[in-house]
């Protein structure tokens, strides 16, 4: 008892202080950790539970020991952990951890240990297997992986180190450049372990000798004689200011370069590097080119040539560049010799940048998702040409970069002004008339010289604001919000709101695993009174292709966004999220009105194309059909221009030129026939067997869409739709599975329709039964000289029209197919081909029944045989 006592005497918290780390809880420490560390130096003290309590809130700083002083009735241990642990416990899953010790790459003071010691610690935060941290170890090490091939043999966290040091030993003797801990493998291989201590511990007292009052190395800030002068200016050596506020200039380096971030999901590009390949990213907003030392190292470590050039990185810390050197650059088989500037590791995320003074040599397209490169050329006196087209630019009238280089005003904004910028879409261009479409497409500006005189105003039942609270959303989809939202304000789609209207936020999965920005407007739209504008109907648009045999197809990018709102309608269609709430300024997505005032402001932009017949359009849609190509070409010219004019902005990737057979509202549509989309078939296949009323439906609504392809489709679905009866049980047996099964089969046989042509000859089939009438309509093809179906019409006899005659049907058919095809019919001759002779007979008669009086007296309109 007396030696336990005389130890607990012997060591305060003072004598052990050292050892146990300060926890404020604003820094990477966890609590989880600083409590293991303080339990197990308590447990070698055999502290009391009182002493811990002390001694516990005595070693608290910051945020922590603000908080506990904020607690009450904290006079236990155990309290005073959970209570920590509550307030300070950061869950940090899987994916964090590995995100981590992916990014963490190998500095260059780091010896095998402390190196080997970092990742361990990231992987501490949860559970990492030893296999997965060894992975990490050695992708963090910034070298040829044949130089690393000695690592791969490690199984153990022991063996890496091991490995590690044999490695950096291995890289001194090959005469590399050593990447790490070149001062520390020289210490550990010298035969004089005693001497390496020594130098490193006289290396460390220098170090902490350093005063950063005068910067004087012979004594610490406390002893500095100058302490009384105020700071010391480093750029000027005077006393009484710092460099921020010395009006001298600054002898020593230029301006600071601006690296800004890159993120991951930005486009690579391939390029040679003095013949080793690496990965590099464009940044117009870098003057120079620059290459991270990592990669530096990797393609030889060429002779720098010394620079005082300043590149200011994240956070705006300034980071001095390595060196410079003169590089011989390949991109896609074109060579370019540029200076390439060597920035520390931590300077930038991305390998390498393209700056501008590299990208000043080429002319850059990004086109269908690919970005092409051509090397400029000089004209005859020697001037670099170096066009940027699509780009209106006035010499002189521009501000200027660091450089003295004129920037855009797309350059101002953040874009690429170097980049002759298409579309980073898939464009399909082929045939004779290819590179005109392609010059078409590189000299479209949508430069708004014609604006139309089209808004959305927006007019409420009642004035009672719509109010919606901002819904919580995962840390994840607050990012991919907030990067929506700035995309929309740069671009000037929306504005900052204190509008008393508020519509909520919802993200969408689409397939890919994305998501979509959308605003729930369910609320206001109740309110709205709602615009009338009469939508082209898709039979008719379909028809006007008949005698087409060249299609182009143009899409509109984010359709509704080109008609502005009106400036006291801005405040309804305001939307709140957790970090702001915002108008739109420009017609948005889910407001009942939008497709309205898009269309009217579709038919306002196109109405002489519309009205000349050049063009046929379905909301964002707009089909150029031609007889032949050079009158597909002729109208494709005439749409972009007047596009261009109206400031339209196309979807390139959805556009198609110059084809025998396009996709046009569901259907495919060529050579004056029509059958239904690759898309909706495979729908159809794979719908599965409907399980209740809702599958059904759905199944009956996509399959009833195209049932004009299908002889009888009333009479095959009839089994399916009579489970639809109110007063019907939902019992799928075999009577429906046989009709379910059988209509999949005949759509996915790609039937194929002609379009209706009003000069070809026509025939009008009729048939009836007790379950069903239908009819077909057929026209004569000049070319084979044979009839084709235009349209299939069925319908299922109600109970009533059951138990008429047989004669009573087939006329009731033939009346109904009138009445369904009138506007094919009406004003041309035909004939009628039915199984009820009976029919024409009794209409020779002079007395006929009030029925069959009717059906004559309607189809008197018609001029049928």
């Amino acid at each position: 008892m007396t030696q336990v006592n005389h130890m607990k005497a012997a060591f305060t918290i003072k004598d052990v202080e050292g050892s146990i780390p300060t926890f404020t809880g604003d820094d990477k420490m966890t609590i989880q950790n600083w409590i293991e560390e303080f339990e197990d130096t308590s447990v070698l003290l055999q502290w009391s539970d009182l002493q811990k309590v002390i001694y516990g809130k005595k070693m608290l700083c910051g945020s922590a020991k603000q908080f506990i002083a904020l607690q009450r009735g904290l006079v236990s241990w155990a309290a005073l952990k959970d209570c920590l642990t509550k307030e300070f416990e950061v869950e940090v899953n899987s994916a964090t951890i590995h995100s981590q010790l992916q990014k963490r790459k190998r500095q260059a003071n780091e010896t095998p240990r402390q190196y080997v010691y970092a990742m361990r610690t990231i992987a501490n935060q949860g559970r990492v297997e030893d296999e997965a941290l060894i992975q990490y170890i050695i992708d963090g090490i910034p070298d040829l992986e044949a130089n690393k091939q000695i690592l791969y043999n490690s199984r153990t966290i022991d063996e890496i180190k091991k490995n590690l040091e044999l490695y950096d030993r291995m890289r001194e003797k090959s005469g590399r450049k050593k990447p790490a801990g070149k001062a520390d493998a020289k210490g550990e291989s010298s035969k004089d372990g005693k001497d390496a201590k020594e130098k490193k511990d006289a290396k460390q007292t220098t170090k902490k000798a350093h005063c950063f009052a005068c910067g004087s190395p012979d004594h610490a800030v406390k002893d500095c004689p100058h302490k009384d002068k105020g700071p010391k200016c480093f750029r000027c050596d005077q006393f009484g200011h710092v460099s921020s506020n010395c009006e001298q200039p600054d002898k020593t380096s230029k301006k600071d370069e601006k690296i800004n971030r890159v993120t991951v999901d930005e486009e690579t590009i391939a390029i040679q590097v003095n013949g080793i390949d690496t990965l590099a990213i464009l940044d117009t907003g870098s003057s120079k080119t620059i290459l991270r030392e990592d990669e530096y190292v990797k393609i030889g470590s060429p002779a720098l040539k010394p620079t005082v050039r300043l590149f200011r990185g994240f956070g705006n810390a300034r980071s001095k560049a390595k060196g410079v050197f003169d590089a011989e650059l390949t991109i896609q088989d074109e060579v370019y010799r540029n200076e390439v500037y060597v920035v520390p590791v931590e300077t930038m995320d991305t390998r390498m940048l393209m700056g501008k003074d590299l990208l000043k040599q080429m002319d850059i397209r990004i086109l269908g998702g690919q970005t092409t490169f051509r090397k400029i050329t000089a004209i005859e006196d020697g001037t670099p040409v170096h066009e940027v087209k699509g780009e209106e630019s006035v010499p002189g009238n521009r501000p200027k970069d660091e450089d003295g280089d004129e920037v855009s005003a797309e350059w101002e904004r953040g874009g690429l002004s170097t980049i002759n910028y298409v579309e980073p879409d898939e464009v399909s261009v082929r045939g004779p008339y290819a590179e005109e479409i392609k010059k078409l497409i590189d000299d479209y500006k949508p430069i708004k010289q014609v604006r139309p005189k089209v808004e959305m105003k927006i007019v409420l039942k009642d004035q009672e604001p719509v109010r919606a609270k901002p819904r919580r959303l995962s840390v994840q989809e607050r990012q991919i919000l907030q990067k929506q939202v700035d995309e929309w304000l740069r671009d000037g789609i929306i504005k900052p709101s204190r509008s008393p209207y508020s519509s909520a936020v919802v993200l969408v999965k689409k397939k890919d695993g994305t998501y979509r920005v959308c605003i729930d407007y369910r609320p206001i739209n109740k309110k709205i009174i709602r615009g009338q504008f009469p939508t082209p109907l898709i039979e008719d648009c379909i028809d006007d292709l008949a005698s087409a045999r060249v299609f182009s197809v143009i899409d509109l990018k984010n359709g509704f966004f080109h008609v502005p709102v009106a400036e006291d309608s801005q405040q309804y269609t305001s939307f709140v999220t957790p970090d702001g709430q915002y108008d739109f300024l420009f017609s948005p997505f889910g407001l009942c009105n939008s497709p309205t005032e898009f269309l009217i402001f579709m038919e306002e932009v196109f109405y002489e194309l519309i009205r000349r017949r050049i063009i046929r359009k379905y909301l964002d849609d707009v089909v150029i059909p031609g007889r032949n190509e050079e009158e597909a070409m002729y109208g494709l010219r005439e749409t972009l221009r007047v596009a261009a004019e109206n400031g339209l902005v196309i979807n390139w990737k959805k556009c198609k030129f110059l084809e025998r057979e396009v996709e046009f509202l569901g259907h495919i549509v060529g050579g004056g026939c029509v059958r239904p989309s690759n898309e909706k078939i495979k729908a159809v296949q794979k719908f599965p067997r409907p399980k209740g009323r809702k599958d059904l439906q759905s199944f009956l609504g996509l399959t009833g869409y195209f049932r004009k392809f299908v002889l009888d489709y009333a009479i095959i679905a009839r089994p399916l739709s009579d489970l639809l009866k109110d007063n019907k049980g939902f019992g799928f047996g075999a009577a429906q599975e046989e009709a379910f099964d059988r209509l999949k089969a005949i759509l996915s046989k790609e039937p194929v329709l002609r379009i209706y042509k009003p000069d070809a000859i026509t025939k009008l089939h009729t048939d009836a039964s007790k379950l069903g009438y239908g009819a077909i309509l057929l026209q004569k093809d000049s070319v084979d000289d044979s009839f084709h179906p235009v349209y299939y019409m069925s319908r299922k006899t109600s109970d009533a029209e059951q138990k008429l005659h047989s004669y009573e049907l087939e006329v009731l058919a033939i009346v109904n197919a009138l009445k369904k095809f009138r506007v094919y019919l009406q004003g041309i001759k035909f004939r009628i081909v039915t199984d009820c002779d009976a029919f024409r007979k009794t209409l020779d008669k002079r007395d006929l029944p009030a029925k069959v009086a009717r059906w004559a007296l309607f189809m008197e309109e018609f001029q049928y045989e």
